[in-house]
């Protein structure tokens, strides 16, 4: 297997097991939340701590996420919770420092479209 370095871990035959611990948006949108998720991860020994953001302007129509309830296709109820669920750009900054703080890799995989709407 070829090696790969994540942060300042490298994975690969010989080297110990990345434990990933997936937060992704359990979160709920609250920042104290989060940190509680990054608190239980760095307590049972997880090297990273896994978020997952979304561009929503990018993946749905701005009409759509302005107001959702345009849409007859169940983005109205999904729309509403993903926007309920984001942290801000700011909450994500200050989560990043509080996981070098805990001593645990911050990652965050993020959905956007490359598509313009």
């Amino acid at each position: 297997m070829k090696e790969i370095k994540i942060g300042d871990k490298i994975v690969g035959d010989g080297y110990s097991t990345l434990i990933i611990a997936e937060a992704g948006i359990n979160h709920n949108g609250s920042l104290n939340i989060a940190k509680k998720l990054v608190d239980v991860a760095a307590e049972v020994g997880a090297d990273v701590i896994k978020f997952q953001k979304r561009d929503l302007n990018s993946l749905y129509q701005k009409k759509i996420v302005k107001n959702p309830n345009l849409d007859s296709q169940g983005l109205e109820t999904l729309i509403n919770v993903l926007k309920k669920v984001e942290l801000s750009e700011e909450e994500y900054k200050e989560l990043v420092s509080y996981c070098k703080e805990k001593n645990i890799m911050f990652l965050c995989s993020e959905k956007h479209s490359k598509k313009k709407k």
